[in-house]
């Protein structure tokens, strides 16, 4: 019996065949259903999967060039979407279809017809009713079994590919968004900016907000091309820069929406991202969680969170100076405030953005010469113009420097972003200056220099004279 007769005694059958229940049937091409959803749009393939079982080429051999062909075996090959959706371009209505396929070298033909329960070898007439799609073929690695597949997923659709022998055959879909990505310009102008953020941490029935770990990071929002994009620095251990897009719910709220390889990944509806706008300008966020609206993250503005400098600034200072030392952080003007007021120390905020980490803590006996450094730097006198005129004021006796040794503690790191609560300062760059006048080499025993990790002397027999020690940065962890 040839293979055309028993395809047509196989139709005849299975159209005559009374409904009766499932049973178990080997068949010698399996049917296959693949299904993906995609922002709520299902994509469905239902298919059957004939073998090449050493008939090669595929194309050619077992289906001829320019041959309309149902691409899969016994029944009609299905494609069915839960809502419309485009494939190469072309809008197809939601709906169940069956699938034909004309293959061709250059450009294959894909011919959606809505009689969806057709038999394999009852190839439909050509009609006004059909969707007719281009898709061009590629060549690829011997696949055995005819196979439909979803390799990528995105935010607004997936590629849908076909394979069989060496030839693949890609469909780009694309289905409609159920949220809108998209913002005027207007709307978005309170937003843009950067902020310093906070998380509360895990919940903890028993303990008070205060007390859970805190661990802070950065968001930067820019608007371009219509989207609300952020960078997230310092959210993971795992990425030092996490790309997200803010996703528009109602007025100030929206949704994150994190990106992978420049394209939108997931948007996160459990999360809601409240921000608090004030004169036409947000002055920072919460980001609740939807399942239990606990506040997870708390997000303000740079230049406006004052508990934040002073945890990065104290790290400066010895551990046990860094409860009560005075914090001082710039202004928008460019300007040293007290955020707090201490005794003993006196720690200086980094100065944002210069894309590193700079804190400074010194003993309140130095403030002098210290004030009187950056009163030169803003009319202008830098460098040893600068240590020449304050050595000059401590001469004529107008600048009192300290008569015991006192210190000076830097820190630096490499981002201006990282965790207080959980980084050892250890771990940064530590510079430590001990500060005693007219010090010389013979009254100290110091080099000039640093020599193999030893201390060395500054402007030795000055009225600014010090010892410099560098300590080793410890490794994390």
């Amino acid at each position: 019996m040839n293979s055309r007769r028993f395809a047509l005694i196989a139709a005849a059958a299975a159209a005559m065949a009374p409904v009766l229940p499932l049973q178990a049937q080997i068949r010698g091409s399996e049917r296959s259903l693949v299904t993906q959803t995609v922002d709520g749009t299902t994509i469905s393939v239902d298919y059957g999967r004939p073998h090449a079982r050493g008939r090669l080429p595929v194309f050619g051999t077992i289906v001829d060039w320019g041959h309309l062909w149902t691409p899969g075996a016994n029944w009609a090959t299905t494609f069915e979407f839960s809502k419309d959706v485009e494939i190469n371009g072309v809008s197809v209505p939601e709906g169940k279809y069956s699938v034909w396929m004309i293959p061709d070298p250059e450009e294959w033909g894909i011919i959606l017809d809505p009689n969806d329960r057709v038999f394999h070898t009852m190839r439909p007439e050509l009609s006004e009713e059909q969707i007719r799609i281009s898709a061009t073929p590629l060549e690829v690695l011997h696949v055995e079994a005819l196979t439909f597949e979803f390799p990528k997923v995105r935010a607004d659709g997936a590629d849908l590919v076909f394979s069989w022998g060496t030839i693949s055959v890609p469909m780009r879909v694309v289905v409609r968004p159920t949220q809108t990505f998209t913002m005027d310009a207007d709307a978005a102008a309170p937003y843009p900016g950067v902020y310093d953020v906070r998380s509360v941490g895990p919940p903890m029935e028993a303990s008070p907000e205060a007390e859970r770990p805190q661990v802070y990071s950065r968001l930067e929002l820019t608007f371009a091309d219509s989207h609300l994009m952020g960078t997230w620095t310092g959210l993971s251990p795992e990425d030092d820069e996490m790309e997200v897009m803010m996703v528009p719910v109602t007025g100030s709220v929206f949704h994150p929406g994190w990106m992978m390889d420049g394209e939108l990944f997931e948007t996160e509806t459990d999360l809601w991202v409240e921000f608090s706008v004030e004169n036409g300008v947000a002055t920072g966020f919460q980001i609740r969680s939807g399942l239990d609206d606990r506040v997870m993250w708390k997000g303000t503005r740079a230049g406006h969170s004052e508990e934040l400098d002073i945890a990065r600034a104290v790290l400066a200072a010895p551990a046990e100076f860094r409860a009560r030392a005075e914090v001082r952080r710039w202004n928008d003007e460019g300007v040293l405030v007290t955020i707090r007021e201490g005794s003993g120390v006196i720690c200086i905020a980094d100065r944002p953005g210069d894309g590193t980490f700079q804190a400074s803590c010194y003993h309140e006996s130095l403030e002098p010469f210290m004030s009187k450094g950056r009163e030169l730097s803003a009319s202008g006198v830098e460098g040893m113009a600068r240590q020449e005129a304050r050595w000059a004021e401590v001469e004529a006796g107008r600048l009192k420097m300290p008569e015991t040794a006192a210190m000076v503690f830097n820190l630096s790191f490499a981002t201006e972003t990282f965790d207080p609560a959980t980084t050892d300062p250890a771990t940064g760059g530590r510079l430590h200056a001990m500060y005693l006048p007219y010090m010389t080499p013979e009254s100290t025993g110091l080099p000039l220099a640093p020599s193999g990790g030893s201390p060395w002397l500054m402007w030795p027999g000055k009225p600014s004279s010090h010892v410099m020690v560098a300590l080793p940065a410890k490794s994390p962890g």
